[in-house]
């Protein structure tokens, strides 16, 4: 009688290593925890270094990894050219090149600078290097990062004071600007120019709540479009309740929803209520202001002229936006519950 675990010419169909793939496999790509101590990639080796390269501490590190590091060392696993560096393991490998491409965005150095770093068992991040590893590391941490949520702003600690604001107002809104250079393509240069910026921008729709999270990002947009369009453009992605009110800035004046300052007609004086009421407005407004300042407090996004592909720009646009709401509501940023607390109550009820 043949045996259950044989074929009937004798072979066995199944064999020990190939039952035990599946497991080698789980304990390969296990990425819970960072297959690198963090500190031990800055040029310091210090916890102090991780954050002056990149902006952002440790821990944040960890805890995106935690999250999301171990299905893209899956996905990139079987990608050229990261099988090659089995010496050190991929997920190491990984690990070294997300770091990398933070310190990208935050220093901005020149690529001469980042090939100047010997990585201990990866070696140095020539151009190559760069653009075939680094950059499909950016972008799928990029894509997979989800740490901005709309429901936020109806969390039951997001409120303001007075009639207004402890009740009906859930974010603030507003635009900023990214840099680029002169595009060399003349239809693309006059989606771009924007004479109030005196450059080519492309520009981002940043919306935070009382607590200073980041609820809504947008981008890119042509920086030739108002920061209204930008928003009645993208109102299919932010539905209000039927009670909701946003507040942003004068240029949102005729958007629906929003509430804005008190604009002064030509000839006009502000009544003393008037001013009040935009001292008002403009305390808690304020919080998107602060955000974005905190966005771009990166050496990638203070004001130069960024020449790189669009692909990049919005990579690292992308990363830096879900980065800095992770900072900001695990409390490595002044925003979340030391600059602002909010106040706890429900929100009304109805659609």
């Amino acid at each position: 009688m043949n045996s259950p675990l044989r074929s009937r010419n004798g072979a066995r169909p199944f064999s020990m290593p190939i039952l035990l793939l599946p497991i080698l496999l789980l304990l390969i790509f296990d990425a819970s925890s960072a297959p690198v101590t963090w500190r031990d990639l800055a040029g310091s080796r210090s916890d102090r270094g991780v954050l002056k390269e990149t902006g952002y501490p440790a821990p944040l590190f960890d805890l995106v990894w935690h999250r999301y590091g171990g299905p893209i060392v899956a996905k990139l696993s079987t990608q050229a050219p990261f099988p090659m560096y089995t010496n050190i393991g991929i997920p190491q490998t990984v690990a070294i090149l997300l770091y990398v491409a933070v310190w990208y965005i935050h220093l901005h150095p020149v690529m001469s600078a980042i090939g100047q770093r010997d990585f201990p068992g990866f070696g140095r991040v020539t151009e190559d290097k760069f653009y075939n590893m680094v950059f499909p590391v950016l972008y799928d941490f990029s894509m997979a990062l989800d740490e901005i949520h709309y429901n936020d702003r109806l969390h039951p600690s997001n409120h303001g004071t007075g009639p207004i604001f402890s009740q009906f107002v859930t974010l603030f809104v507003d635009c900023a600007p990214v840099y680029v250079v002169e595009p060399k393509d003349e239809q693309l240069q006059k989606l771009l120019i924007q004479p109030k910026y005196g450059a080519h921008v492309y520009k981002i729709q940043v919306a935070v709540n009382f607590l200073g999270w980041i609820c809504m990002y947008t981008g890119l947009h042509h920086g030739t479009v108002p920061d209204n369009v930008i928003y009645n453009n993208t109102q299919r992605q932010h539905p209000l309740r039927s009670w909701e009110f946003w507040c942003g800035d004068g240029i949102y004046e005729s958007c629906y929803g929003v509430l804005t300052r008190f604009i002064l007609a030509a000839g006009a004086v502000f009544t003393r209520l008037e001013v009040f009421m935009n001292t008002y407005i403009n305390h808690y407004r304020q919080r998107v202001e602060h955000v974005m300042h905190t966005i771009k407090d990166h050496a990638m996004w203070n004001g130069q002229h960024l020449r790189c592909s669009y692909a990049m720009l919005d990579s690292c646009m992308r990363l830096t936006v879900q980065l800095t709401n992770m900072k900001i509501k695990h409390a490595w940023e002044d925003e979340a519950y030391h600059k602002y607390q909010g106040y706890h109550r429900p929100w009304p009820a109805g659609p």
